[in-house]
């Protein structure tokens, strides 16, 4: 089993534990037991399964603590540490290197090394530059000294990482090379597909979109051909540069997709530009009016929900960001008090969030609701930025650019609730928006008008 897991081949890997645990009679100790759980252990870290490594990583400890024997203790605790941090678990994750910390000098070499990754990814993840560097030159020292290849490329990849965010191009290059020269060996595309990524990040970071388009290329065909969702060393940051440029570049535009959602990545910038990002809740309301939550409508009954679909449309026709909660009450329950109106309020709040499953698409304060831009992507806000940029005489977007502004411009806001007068001034703007994008493009808009 670690074979397949030094080596990247992750449905091999839980074959053989599968295997394994259909004849747990044959284990013959407690020992024995730990060891294999410690397996189990680093296949969830690798596969960025927190919860079910902390699972394993618990109940060994209970164990270790009925029998007195902690031969595996330290190797739990720094698996465990490890695999919050990669999944932004990060106060379960100190949990552990504080109980770790207390020993590890008097750790076994490699889980000392281990130990130090870690805390290498701890201090990147802090953008702590200096604890990094020194905790990625121990642990690389550590690896060379025990002379196991298919590890030291932990602690390589981990160098060069440090490297590209010290700017130091050369080091970096080096250190990635490394890690192609000892995964090509055994044939470990699990860390070659991860070399590619890092050296597609130095190259975006130096301007270099040549290079690192290749490099991206690369990385994210190996990761479908392999279905790699996960990778240890997982910059949020990194990682969501790196798939709005494969999106932006067309590379590999499925797969990336689904990359995206197994990790839920939400930039703090949403790429709003991007039609193609797999936005968990997108809302059609141009000619129109279609909920999609995960990739999947909302049928008709659920359209047709009463209050909740109808606050959503409200919240979108009055803006959608930082909307006064006195506007909406006063809209839905003129009638009522205020004490009546907040409580209404809170009770549709939970049947919308309760409709459409997306636990951060709405942001609530105290006195004001937005629809989140992370998560959330609607076809009007499309319009108006491209449309926007469209009517400015310096804007040298091109023909193609035109005709899809042209294009999600599919009818009035929405046209089928005219009765809901709060919708009216957004739907005028916008249909304000559209002529003088006709006056400046009458050809584009005659084609837009045949091809509807």
């Amino acid at each position: 089993m670690g074979y397949y897991l030094w080596t990247g081949r992750f449905t091999e890997a839980r074959a053989t534990l599968d295997n394994i645990y259909a004849h747990t009679d044959q284990i013959g100790s407690k020992l024995q037991l730990s060891a294999i759980k410690a397996m189990e252990a680093q296949y969830f870290l690798i596969m960025a399964e927190a919860d079910k490594c902390v699972q394993v990583i618990d109940s060994s400890l209970q164990m270790m603590d009925k029998t007195g024997i902690r031969v595996w203790e330290t190797h739990f605790l720094v698996l465990g540490a490890g695999c919050c941090l990669n999944c932004g678990e990060h106060q379960k994750a100190t949990y552990y290197l504080q109980k770790v910390e207390k020993n590890i000098e008097q750790a076994r070499l490699l889980e000392r090394s281990y130990f130090f990754v870690v805390k290498t990814l701890e201090a990147l993840l802090k953008d702590d530059l200096i604890a990094a560097d020194r905790h990625q030159e121990t642990a690389l020292k550590m690896a060379k000294a025990i002379g196991m290849p298919s590890y030291t490329l932990w602690c390589l990849y981990g160098s060069a990482l440090v490297a590209v965010y010290q700017e130091e191009h050369s080091k970096a290059l080096s250190r990635f090379d490394q890690v192609l020269s000892l995964a090509t060996i055994p044939g470990n595309p699990w860390f070659i597909c991860q070399a590619h990524l890092g050296l597609a990040y130095m190259y975006l970071r130096e301007n270099n979109q040549k290079h690192a388009r290749e490099h991206l290329q690369q990385a994210f065909s190996l990761a479908r051909q392999n279905n790699y969702l996960t990778f240890f060393f997982f910059l949020p940051q990194m990682m969501e540069t790196l798939a709005v440029t494969a999106l932006e570049e067309e590379i590999e535009v499925d797969f990336v997709q689904k990359f995206i959602a197994h990790w839920n990545l939400a930039p703090e910038h949403p790429p709003l530009h991007l039609a193609n990002w797999p936005w968990p809740l997108k809302i059609y309301t141009l000619g129109r009016f279609s909920v999609v939550c995960h990739g999947k409508k909302l049928d008709a009954a659920s359209l047709a929900g009463g209050k909740p679909i109808m606050l959503l449309r409200a919240l979108i026709a009055l803006g959608g960001r930082q909307v006064r909660k006195s506007q909406l009450v006063d809209i839905f329950w003129p009638d009522s008090n205020g004490d009546e109106q907040l409580a209404a309020l809170k009770i549709t709040l939970h049947r919308l969030r309760k409709l459409i499953g997306i636990k951060d698409a709405l942001i609530q304060t105290t006195n004001h609701l937005s629809l989140n831009p992370c998560y959330c992507w609607v076809d009007s806000w499309q319009f108006e930025r491209l449309a926007n940029q469209a009517l400015n005489s310096n804007w040298g977007g091109g023909q193609e650019a035109v005709k899809k502004t042209f294009a999600i411009y599919r009818g009035a806001f929405l046209s089928s609730f005219q009765e809901e007068l709060w919708g009216l001034a957004y739907r005028q703007r916008l249909e304000s928006i559209f002529k003088k994008l006709t006056d400046l493009y009458p050809q584009e808009a005659v084609d837009h008008t045949i091809g509807k």
